[in-house]
């Protein structure tokens, strides 16, 4: 009897732990708020990460094209906002 209920147990602990979402970002990746400016000659790619249940924060990483490092912009900075504006409008247009 209590080795049926420990192979229950241990298949219902089994389905469970299997079952769960693990997001593929894991924790924030900005340490820090950001810069506030970069030239967009520099940037090859943006992307911008919602709040989720591993990051509390609105991330917006740059890659850069020279150098293929990523930094983290200020999303309160006037730059950023206008940016996101521009790729919200950018976006729009694909869509249409």
């Amino acid at each position: 009897m209590k080795l049926a209920a420990f192979l229950l147990l241990a298949c219902l602990l089994f389905v469970h732990v299997k079952g769960m979402v693990i997001s593929p970002r894991g924790r924030c990746q900005c340490i820090d708020r950001g810069v506030k400016f970069i030239p967009p000659k520099q940037i090859e790619k943006i992307e911008v990460f919602s709040p989720s249940t591993s990051c509390k924060d609105v991330e917006i990483i740059a890659t850069m094209k020279i150098s293929g490092d990523q930094m983290c912009l200020d999303p309160d900075s006037q730059f950023a906002k206008n940016l996101i504006k521009k790729l919200g409008q950018t976006e729009k247009r694909h869509l249409e």
